[in-house]
C-alpha cells in the first residue's frame, strides 16, 4: 500500500523558502448573490473530513456570500477548532463565517493540506471573541510558512490526496457493510414466526419463548480482589468488554464483586438500552463485576445467535421502558429473563445466521482498522512533511 505512494517521493537538496502566509496566498472578499450558483453554509461541511454532508445543488440560492472558484480553499473561521474546511470542485458562494483563499506561490493542494496541520491550527485556534470565537486573520496572515519548489509541493499534495482517497474508500466500504449488516439483522430476526429471509433448506416455523428458556442466573460467588485490573467493564454501543474499572477514584472492595465466567452473557443494568451488552471472551474467565453488571448463563441455544438477537438496536433501545427503581433505573435479571425471543429450533440454522453476521462484523472491523491506520499515517505525515 505505502509502496504506491513512493513514486511521489524524491531526494530534495533545495532549501525550503520561508514567507509569511499572507504574502503567498490571496484572500478573496468579493461578495455576490447568484441564483445560478450553489451556496455553502458552515453546517454543510463535515468537520475534519472536508466533504459536504448534503446535496447543495438542488436548492435555490438567495443568499449573499463570497464567490469561490474550483479548487479555492474555504476555511471556517468561526469555531476553527471544529476544522470546517473544504476544497470544492465547483464554483459557488460561501455564506457566513468563511475565509476563501488560494495560493499565489503555493500549490492549492499543498496549501489545503497545510491548513490541516497542527502548525496551522495552533495559530488559527488562537481566536478572538468569547461567545462566538473566530480566527484572527492578522495572526494567520503573519504565520511563517516554509515551502519547497512548486513541483515538490505538487508531489506532496498528490501523496496526501492518494492517501485521502484510500481512507475515503475504506470509509465507504465500512458504511456499506454497516448498512448490509443492518439489513440482515432486520430481516433474519423477527417478531413473527416466519422471518423475511431464510437460508435455503430451512422452512420450519420459528418458535416464541421467554429468555428464561435459554438464560439463567448463575450462583452468585462473591470475590475479593487486590487490583482494579480484575474488574470487567462493559462498553456502550456494543463495544464489548474491557478490564479495569471505569473510575480512577474507585476504592477496592468498597462494593461487592461477583465472579464472572467466559461464555456468559453480561450487561450493564443501567445502560442495556445504550448497548451495554457482550458475551464474556475466554481471556476474561474468572474476572469480576459488581451487581450492577450481572452475567447470565446461556444454554440450549447458539450463543452468538442469542447475542445478535439482543444486540439489534431496535431491540435493546426498547428495554429502557422496562427499567425500574428510583434515581438511576435498572434492568434487573428477572426482568431480562421475561423478555421474548423468536428463534429457529434448528441449531444449524441458528449457527448459519450467527456465522453470517460474524463474517460481516469481521469485515467491518477490518475496514475500520485500515481506515484508522491510514488516518494515523496521514496525521503523522501532515505534522512531519510540513516543516
Amino acid at each position: 500500500m505505502i509502496q504506491d505512494y513512493t513514486r511521489y517521493l524524491t531526494l530534495s537538496f533545495y532549501a525550503w523558502e520561508q514567507r509569511k502566509l499572507g504574502k503567498v496566498i490571496e484572500r478573496k472578499t468579493q461578495k455576490r448573490e447568484s441564483s445560478d450558483l450553489p451556496y455553502i453554509e458552515y453546517a454543510d461541511i463535515i468537520p475534519n473530513i472536508g466533504r459536504l454532508n448534503k446535496d447543495i445543488f438542488s436548492r435555490k440560492n438567495t443568499k449573499q456570500g463570497i464567490y469561490f472558484q474550483k479548487n479555492d480553499i474555504l476555511f471556517g473561521k468561526l469555531r476553527p477548532y471544529l476544522n470546517n474546511w473544504l476544497k470544492p470542485q465547483f464554483k459557488g458562494i460561501a455564506v457566513g463565517d468563511f475565509w476563501v483563499f488560494n495560493g499565489i506561490k503555493l500549490n492549492n493542494d499543498f496549501l489545503y493540506y497545510y491548513i490541516q496541520t497542527k502548525k496551522f491550527s495552533d495559530v488559527a485556534n488562537a481566536t478572538t471573541g468569547t461567545k462566538m470565537p473566530r480566527s484572527d486573520w492578522k495572526l494567520v496572515s503573519n504565520l511563517k510558512i516554509k515551502f519547497p519548489s512548486f513541483e515538490e509541493q505538487q508531489n506532496i499534495g498528490k501523496l496526501l490526496y492518494s492517501l485521502e482517497k484510500l481512507i475515503t474508500l475504506y470509509e465507504r466500504k465500512f458504511k456499506l457493510l454497516s448498512q448490509v449488516k443492518k439489513y440482515f439483522l432486520n430481516n433474519l430476526f423477527t417478531k413473527k414466526e416466519y422471518p423475511n429471509l431464510r437460508f435455503k433448506g430451512y422452512e420450519d416455523t420459528w418458535l416464541k419463548s421467554k429468555f428464561s428458556k435459554f438464560l439463567s442466573i448463575p450462583e452468585k460467588v462473591k470475590v475479593t480482589i487486590d487490583s482494579p485490573s480484575r474488574i470487567l467493564t462493559v462498553k456502550l454501543n456494543l463495544g464489548g468488554v474491557q478490564k479495569g474499572a471505569n473510575r480512577t477514584t474507585l476504592k477496592l472492595n468498597s462494593t461487592t464483586y461477583y465472579l464472572r465466567k467466559a461464555g456468559q452473557l453480561i450487561y450493564g443494568k443501567q445502560n442495556l438500552f445504550n448497548g451495554s451488552l457482550a458475551i464474556i471472551p475466554s481471556q476474561f474467565e474468572g474476572y469480576v463485576t459488581s451487581g450492577d453488571v450481572p452475567s447470565l448463563n446461556i444454554n440450549n441455544i447458539n450463543k452468538q445467535f442469542l447475542y445478535y438477537y439482543i444486540a439489534r438496536r431496535s431491540f435493546y433501545k426498547k428495554t429502557e421502558a422496562y427499567s425500574s427503581g428510583t434515581g438511576s433505573k435498572r434492568i434487573h435479571e428477572k426482568t431480562f429473563l421475561s423478555f421474548n425471543i423468536v428463534y429457529p429450533e434448528n441449531l444449524k440454522e441458528q449457527e448459519k445466521i450467527s456465522r453470517l453476521i460474524s463474517s460481516i462484523n469481521s469485515n467491518i472491523k477490518l475496514y475500520c482498522s485500515k481506515k484508522n491506520k491510514l488516518t494515523a499515517i496521514k496525521k503523522k505525515l501532515l505534522n512531519t512533511m510540513f516543516i
